[in-house]
């Protein structure tokens, strides 16, 4: 219900069909969570993993790094096609941030492995994941091709530290 509803927003975020949406989402996902932790069945995210506080941040860090990073793989290409591109050229044009995850991930993960430090690799992926974030927020239809590139790749870049350090985070604790 949330992501219908925020897409009826690109329209007009007064009409009616876009608040129920957004209400009734934002009221099931609480009420989802108040049923996980009371149910004596077994829930689907135990609500022990949130006692930890190290556990309980590694978790909503993963959750914001996925609202964000599914919500650019699909607005990017979207933002593309409005500048005029066809949905290929559009692929295309995102190849930096994919690349740039890519890579990234790779370097992160050989970090990971022979230091065994991973609160450095996710502060450092958070810092450059939202000034991307934020650069690729401000760009528009005068943004020129090469700011569009940078802005995407700087975000791709702070996405791609985000993917390996969770997992080693929820190991060692």
């Amino acid at each position: 219900m949330l992501l219908v509803g925020f897409n009826f927003g690109e329209t007009s975020w007064s009409q009616a069909r876009t608040i129920v949406l957004l209400t009734l989402g934002a009221t099931f996902i609480i009420a989802a969570s108040i049923w996980e932790c009371y149910t004596t069945r077994v829930p689907i995210i135990p609500p022990r993993l949130f006692k930890t506080r190290t556990t309980a941040a590694i978790m909503i860090s993963v959750f914001i790094h996925a609202f964000t990073f599914f919500s650019a793989s699909f607005y990017t290409p979207v933002y593309f096609q409005a500048l005029g591109s066809d949905a290929t050229m559009s692929g295309v044009r995102v190849i930096p941030m994919s690349f740039g995850a890519s890579i990234i991930s790779v370097v992160a993960g050989i970090y990971l492995s022979k230091t065994k430090r991973y609160r450095p690799v996710i502060w450092i992926g958070w810092v450059i994941g939202t000034l991307g974030t934020g650069l690729m927020i401000m760009m528009d239809e005068n943004t020129s091709v090469a700011a569009q590139e940078i802005y995407i790749l700087i975000s791709g870049i702070g996405i791609g530290f985000l993917f390996q350090p969770p997992l080693i985070g929820e190991l060692v604790w």
